[in-house]
């Protein structure tokens, strides 16, 4: 009976040791940004771009690879102006969505940030991959916010570099909407919104279906807290949002 208890006690004991290790590991595939940024000011975290096959060590794949960071930081920066901060966060890499859990968010959140943003190459030689966002301030009105992105061509497409910048003005009106910043919200959501919607319909509509259906719940949402934010702005004297005019359903629609 004291041996069948001390085994027990053995086995239990092991299996709390291997779930702590689990949660270490789990909690440990996301490394913290290198270069997270001072503390009170809105921030993008661009992690690394990485590609896949036996081919990723070769310089020319190598070359590549910074590439498309590079584009991606230097698009990120001109969209997202002076609003934020784009930050290189070196080897942070997420291995799948599901990495930005509640904890994840929050403390993303905590830091500032708005948006995070992460690439695959699959193929270098015929430049296909997948591009991967986290739309922090977006979780409450669309979760869980991330989005995987596959390209053709993302390499050396700068059309989807151009429409994927999108998301930074999108995230930041939100953000200032959430800050009850109405005024400033308002440009910054109508731009993003612009943005996106010229991607997800035609022809050259970037990702696939499933990614466009979700792109458009996204855009539903958006509207909401456009039209939101548009009334509130009204409400100050003289604002120069005091001219737009609703349409007959009461919505607003924003200026080309």
């Amino acid at each position: 009976m004291f041996q069948n208890a001390v085994h027990s006690a053995n086995w239990i004991r092991n299996a709390i040791a291997a779930a702590a290790l689990t949660c270490g590991v789990a909690h440990a595939q996301l490394t913290n940004c290198k270069d997270p940024g001072p503390p009170d000011v809105f921030k993008i975290f661009v992690d690394e771009v990485r590609a896949t096959g036996g081919s990723t060590g070769s310089a020319r794949v190598r070359e590549k690879v910074q590439g498309i960071h590079k584009f991606l930081s230097e698009n990120l920066k001109a969209s997202s102006g002076d609003i934020a901060s784009v930050r290189d966060c070196g080897k942070r890499f997420p291995s799948d969505s599901a990495d930005f859990d509640n904890k994840e968010f929050d403390g993303l959140d905590n830091l500032r940030v708005v948006l995070e943003v992460w690439g695959m190459l699959d193929d270098p030689v015929k430049g296909s991959g997948s591009l991967g966002f986290a739309l922090v301030p977006a979780r409450p009105i669309a979760p869980p916010a991330v989005y995987v992105v596959p390209s053709a061509n993302l390499l050396n497409s700068l059309r989807q570099g151009k429409q994927m910048s999108a998301f930074a003005p999108l995230v930041l009106g939100i953000r200032q909407y959430q800050n009850k910043n109405y005024a400033d919200a308002v440009p910054l959501l109508c731009a993003g919104t612009q943005q996106l919607n010229s991607v997800l319909t035609g022809q050259s509509a970037l990702g696939d279906d499933a990614f466009r259906t979700r792109q458009r719940e996204l855009m539903k949402k958006v509207k909401e807290i456009t039209d939101s934010a548009i009334r509130e702005a009204r409400r100050t004297p003289g604002s120069p949002f005091g001219l737009w005019n609703p349409t007959s359903d009461g919505t607003f629609l924003c200026p080309d």
